[in-house]
């Protein structure tokens, strides 16, 4: 029993392999969307909408980036650079591909429905009224909640991902962030690829 949890400690990231495997996560979505921004500058007259949808072609290309590297390394791009995979909380034992979908929605999805919201914030809170009656009532109102709530929702996530380092660090779970957590997922060090 000893030599199992001897083995599970060796394959466990330390936190400065997952920091630098989240700032290179991050790094994904500049790159595309400076592609984005290229190519629409490049080719204005057959591809200038290409920087009007860069999030949505970011998100495009990410979640199938994301899902390739999902399918065949057990972890995303960033992770398998620094040789990690995502295996099951539970058992340990190899992720199937429902847990492999849920995983790409974590990775691409999510970050774009937040990025997404703090846009929109942004825009609603710094909106000098130049469209004010061309909006409808609905949207409008839509906007003046968001203003009011993001905040919250913004503080809440980041607060629970500050809970989840700390556990982590402290050792008291394996789920590093609060998307492993909803994916039932933790990181290993992938021992094959380090040898």
């Amino acid at each position: 029993m000893a030599f199992n949890e001897q083995i599970h400690a060796s394959t466990r990231p330390n936190i400065f392999e997952l920091f630098a495997q989240e700032s290179m996560d991050g790094a994904l979505r500049p790159a595309i969307q400076h592609v984005c921004k290229v190519v629409a500058h490049a080719f204005p007259e057959r591809l200038g909408t290409a920087w009007k949808l860069a999030d949505e072609l970011c998100l495009a290309v990410e979640f199938f980036v994301q899902y390739c590297y999902m399918r065949y390394h057990s972890g995303s791009f960033s992770e398998h650079f620094y040789s990690l995979k995502r295996v099951t909380a539970s058992k340990g034992g190899a992720i199937g591909e429902s847990a492999r979908i849920i995983s790409v929605i974590c990775l691409a999805c999510l970050p774009y429905a937040l990025a997404r919201m703090e846009r929109l914030h942004s825009d609603a809170t710094f909106d000098t009224g130049a469209a004010g009656s061309s909006d409808s009532m609905s949207g409008r109102s839509i906007k003046a909640v968001l203003v009011k709530l993001y905040p919250y929702i913004h503080f809440m996530w980041e607060a629970l991902k500050l809970t989840f380092r700390i556990k982590y660090l402290l050792r008291h779970t394996d789920c590093y962030s609060p998307q492993h957590w909803m994916a039932a997922q933790r990181w290993d060090v992938s021992l094959e690829e380090v040898s």
